[in-house]
C-alpha cells in the first residue's frame, strides 16, 4: 500500500514539474513584454533566494564543523550568537547600502527633470484611487 501511495507522490511530483517547467516556457515566450520582463523577474528573485539558502547553509555547516574541530562544545551558544549577529549586521549594511543607492537615485532624478516633463497634473490621492477602485464614495468610520 505505501509503495503504491509513494509512486502516486512520485507521479504527482513530476507532473507538477512538467507542468511548472512548460508554464515558464510560456510565460518566457510570451508576447507582452511586460509579463516576460516579470517572469524574468520572480525567476531571478527565485533564484537569489536559492543561493542565499545554500550560502547560508554552508556557513552554518562550516562554523558547526569549526566548533566541533576546535572542540568549542561549550561555547556553542556563544559561537551561534555571534553567528548570528554577524548575518544580522550584514543584513543591516545591506539594507542602508540599498537604501542610500536608492534615495540618491531618486534626489538625482528629481533634480534633474527635464522641462517637458514637468507639468502641473494634479497627483491622485489615496481616497480618490480607492474610489476610482470601488467604484463609490469610501466612507471612512471609526471601528468602534
Amino acid at each position: 500500500m505505501t509503495a503504491v501511495v509513494h509512486g502516486a507522490g512520485a507521479a504527482f511530483t513530476l507532473l507538477g514539474s512538467m507542468f511548472f517547467l512548460m508554464s515558464m516556457t510560456y510565460m518566457t515566450n510570451h508576447s507582452d513584454k511586460d509579463i516576460r520582463r516579470y517572469t524574468y523577474e520572480v525567476i531571478s528573485q527565485t533564484i537569489s533566494i536559492f543561493c542565499a539558502v545554500l550560502i547560508f547553509q554552508s556557513f552554518n555547516d562550516m562554523v558547526g564543523e569549526l566548533i566541533e574541530c576546535w572542540h568549542l562544545e561549550t561555547f556553542r551558544l556563544v559561537v551561534d550568537v555571534v553567528h548570528m549577529c554577524l548575518w544580522y549586521s550584514a543584513l543591516q549594511f545591506h539594507v542602508y547600502w540599498v537604501s542610500l543607492m536608492g534615495a540618491s537615485s531618486i534626489i538625482k532624478h528629481t533634480h534633474e527633470r527635464p522641462a517637458s516633463a514637468q507639468t502641473n497634473k494634479r497627483v491622485p490621492g489615496l481616497w480618490q484611487v480607492l474610489e476610482s477602485l470601488f467604484g463609490h464614495s469610501v466612507q471612512l468610520e471609526h471601528p468602534l
